[in-house]
């Protein structure tokens, strides 16, 4: 019984009709590569800003007007989306997330 009480609450998250994490890093790493590789040109001083600047505008249009987060309601919910956001791009992209400098949480299993 309270194995069914601990799973119930994530059977009604994953069923929500909320955004959905990997939709949007899959968009995300889409339409970031590019960019993502051309902000260690700029940081490097390798890229001239201007350029980097149209790429952002590429960038922005292809990611659209789309905030997942807009359609969370509570804190809680958008700090779990960004976990899992984060968790997604990580599997789906991982050169990219790591471009841009995201770093996953520590898991327990991971500091041991």
């Amino acid at each position: 019984m309270r194995l069914a009480l601990f799973f119930f609450p994530l059977l009604l998250m994953a069923c929500s009709s909320g955004p959905s994490a990997a939709k949007y890093a899959k968009k995300f790493c889409d339409c970031s590569q590019t960019l993502a590789k051309a902000k260690i040109q700029v940081d490097n001083g390798r890229m001239e800003a201007d350029f980097y600047a149209e790429l952002e505008k590429e960038q922005e249009e292809c990611m659209g007007q789309e905030n997942p987060l807009s359609q969370l309601k509570t804190a809680a919910d958008s700090l779990a989306f960004e976990q899992a956001f984060l968790l997604e791009l990580a599997k789906q992209c991982p050169s990219t997330a790591r471009n841009y400098g995201y770093t996953l949480p520590e898991t327990p299993a991971a500091t041991q």
